[in-house]
C-alpha cells in the first residue's frame, strides 16, 4: 500500500474509522528494494484518524450475541462455515468433538483455528460488518456446553440442539413459536421485520451435529453435563449474571437428513 492511501478500520467497539496510511518515521518507511513505488511496509507504517470527522459508522448498540456450535467436519467444510456465519452475523463460534467425530481429525487443529481467524477476519471485511466473531479452541461436547454455562452474561439464553428424525425433538420454526410466547407474548410471525431474539434480547446458541448425527444417549448425557455446571456455578456465585435463564429446545430442520455444514446455515438464517 502506499503512504497517504485511505483506509476504512474498525476495531469492535467504536465504530468504523477512515484512516490514512502514514510512514512512522522518515528514515526507514520506504521499501529500498522499490524506490519509486511509494509503498510502505508493514512494520513501518501507522494508521492516522482523524477523530472529528471520519466517524463513518457508529458501534451498533443493540447486537444480540448468537453462538454457533457445531461438530468438527473436514477442514474445506469448516472454512465455509466460518465464512457464512460471519457474513450472517454470528458473534461466537465453537467448533466440538463428538463421539463420531473420525480419530486424527483433530490433529493440526491449532494451526487450523489461526487459519480460521483470518477466515472470519476477511469475511467481516468483505461484509462490513464491524465486529469480528471469536474462534473458540476445541472442547468436547460437554465441555463447551458447560463453558457456556459458566459464561456471565446479562440476559436469558436459548439453546437449540439440531437433531435428525428424533422423536424428542420438535420442528425449529415451532420452538421458535413457543419461545416467542414466553418472553414476548407475541407470536413469532406477528412482527417480520423484528426477530424475536432483537425483541425479547434473547442470545441464541445453535448446537449442530456431526455427520451421521449424534450418538446414541450423546445429546441427553451433554445436557445432564450442562445442568449440572448450571446448578453448581449457581450455588457457588452471589452474581446475578451468572448463567441466567438457558433454555433448552432439541429441534429438527425437517425430515431430510442435511449436510453439516447446510445445518449450520440453516439455523443461522432464522435470526
Amino acid at each position: 500500500m502506499r503512504s497517504g492511501e485511505l483506509i476504512r478500520v474498525f476495531n469492535g467497539r467504536d465504530g468504523e474509522w477512515l484512516a490514512s496510511l502514514q510512514p512512522a518515521s522518515p528514515e526507514n518507511t520506504v521499501d529500498r528494494q522499490k524506490p519509486r513505488s511509494g509503498r510502505i511496509r508493514k512494520k513501518d507504517a501507522v494508521l492516522l484518524v482523524a477523530a472529528d470527522k471520519s466517524c463513518l459508522r457508529p458501534q451498533p448498540y443493540n447486537e444480540i450475541h448468537a453462538t454457533l456450535m457445531f461438530s468438527l467436519i473436514k477442514s474445506k467444510q469448516v472454512r465455509l462455515v466460518v465464512e457464512k456465519a460471519t457474513e450472517l452475523g454470528v458473534t461466537s463460534i465453537r467448533p466440538v468433538v463428538s463421539e463420531r467425530v473420525q480419530q486424527g481429525r483433530t490433529l493440526g487443529v491449532d494451526v487450523e483455528m489461526t487459519k480460521l481467524l483470518a477466515v472470519a477476519t476477511n469475511a467481516a471485511e468483505q461484509s462490513e460488518r464491524l465486529t469480528i466473531p471469536s474462534i473458540e479452541p476445541l472442547q468436547t461436547l460437554s465441555e463447551a456446553l458447560c463453558s457456556i454455562a459458566a459464561a456471565p452474561c446479562s440476559g436469558p439464553r436459548a439453546l437449540f440442539i439440531c437433531e435428525e428424525r428424533s422423536d424428542t425433538s420438535i420442528p425449529l420454526l415451532d420452538a421458535l413459536d413457543e419461545m416467542a410466547e414466553q418472553f414476548t407474548s407475541k407470536p413469532f410471525e406477528s412482527e417480520p421485520s423484528d426477530g424475536i431474539f432483537q425483541r425479547a434480547q434473547i442470545e441464541p446458541i445453535f448446537l449442530v451435529g456431526p455427520e451421521g448425527g449424534w450418538a446414541e444417549g450423546e445429546v441427553g448425557r451433554a445436557i445432564e453435563a450442562l445442568n449440572t455446571a448450571i446448578e453448581v456455578g449457581s450455588a457457588l456465585s452471589n452474581s446475578d449474571t451468572y448463567a441466567p435463564t438457558l433454555q433448552v429446545w432439541r429441534v429438527s430442520l425437517g425430515s431430510g437428513i442435511l449436510r453439516a455444514e447446510t445445518a449450520s446455515l440453516m439455523v443461522l438464517s432464522v435470526w
